[in-house]
């Protein structure tokens, strides 16, 4: 009673009682795929619960089901969302600014779910901090998801893209240096703002409509890219459905072209939820495309790294990041491919022989 109300009332079961994919892997994502054994439970670490704890776990989300239905207020009670939050879509998505100080380029940052929830508590405000730091400006999406399907989670992304733009004097934003941050399903929808963009139809058509609504740059994070049957197919089927001309539309390594902004890529060998191939074909798409692209698969760390704190090579992946896409920015802005030389003060390939002992042959 609990979950089916939940998701028929467009949020997650899983995110009101405060567990998030992420930290009940296996669980939900087994769940939101469709593939859990019948009479297999689950628990956080991926053991199984004995069978008093889960009548006592029944209990309580039977309560939480009545109390759903019986409070009117129950989505605030549980959610807690940000004061400052904006509302994009008739109560159903919103935008949370996370601004600083200045004129800066902006990070929007995508949780993942599995379109069947939004991750924000885990993918949300702690990524949008840690951008914060390396001084940019940060907006967190929280999108519709199932049984919200295409186009509206990436309605929902494309409006946050041109509302981040048309209040951009407000906010400080430099409107073409905005780049998009995504973890799991949401590196899907974010990797969708660099591709496939111009199949989503416009709702509004006012004058944040108007606005360019794509990503100058994208971070795919332990991304689902390819809709392939060997990729997560919950995501897909939370999505598409059992749609094949949609499924064919939203398998993006196929939608990369010469307009795809440049992409920064980032997976793990040990991910047991979403293969690394995902990250291999979004590159080798974005390199026959001759597109700009920068590709990191660390030995370590399965589905859910986040900001990669436990692990010390992961946990570089932001200023990875963050160098790539400002570096493809001053390229991209200035021309010449020899922005670095002149950016650090090299001006001659033979400076750089000499800074670092390099004898010409």
């Amino acid at each position: 009673v609990f979950f089916a109300f939940a998701e028929k009332n467009g949020f997650s079961a899983f995110r009101a009682c405060g567990i998030t994919r992420e930290k009940a892997a296996p669980a939900a994502c087994c769940a939101a795929a469709g593939d859990r054994a019948p009479g297999v439970h689950a628990s956080v670490s991926g053991s199984i619960f004995p069978v008093s704890v889960l009548k006592t776990v029944e209990a309580v989300l039977l309560f939480t089901g009545v109390f759903f239905i019986f409070n009117k207020r129950s989505e605030d009670f549980f959610i807690m969302r940000k004061e400052n939050s904006i509302d994009l879509f008739e109560g159903h998505s919103f935008l949370t600014p996370y601004t600083l100080d200045g004129v800066r380029p902006t990070i929007l940052v995508i949780p993942g779910g599995g379109y069947v929830n939004v991750c924000e508590r885990t993918e949300g405000e702690a990524i949008a901090r840690r951008f914060n730091e390396l001084g940019f400006h940060a907006f967190v999406l929280e999108y519709r998801v199932a049984p919200h399907r295409f186009p509206e989670p990436q309605q929902d992304a494309m409006r946050a893209l041109r509302l981040i733009r048309y209040r951009a004097a407000e906010w400080g934003v430099i409107t073409d240096r905005i780049a998009v941050c995504g973890f799991s399903a949401g590196g899907h929808l974010a990797g969708c703002m660099g591709t496939i963009t111009a199949h989503v139809p416009s709702v509004f058509q006012d004058e944040i409509d108007a606005m360019r609504g794509d990503a100058d740059a994208m971070i795919l994070s332990y991304a689902v890219l390819s809709f392939a049957p060997w990729s997560h197919a919950g995501t897909r089927i939370n999505l598409c459905g059992d749609d094949a001309a949609l499924t064919a539309l939203c398998n993006l390594p196929d939608q990369v072209g010469a307009h795809t902004p440049p992409a920064f890529i980032w997976h793990t060998f040990e991910d047991s939820a979403v293969p690394y191939q995902n990250a291999i074909d979004f590159a080798v798409a974005m390199r026959r495309a001759d597109r700009p692209c920068e590709l990191h698969i660390f030995p370590h760390g399965d589905h859910g790294t986040l900001l990669g704190l436990d692990t010390p090579d992961i946990s570089k992946w932001q200023e990875l990041a963050a160098s790539f896409i400002l570096t493809q920015w001053d390229i991209r802005d200035s021309g010449r491919d020899n922005i670095l030389c002149e950016k650090y003060g090299y001006t001659r390939q033979s400076e750089l022989q000499i800074k670092y002992g390099y004898k010409s042959e």
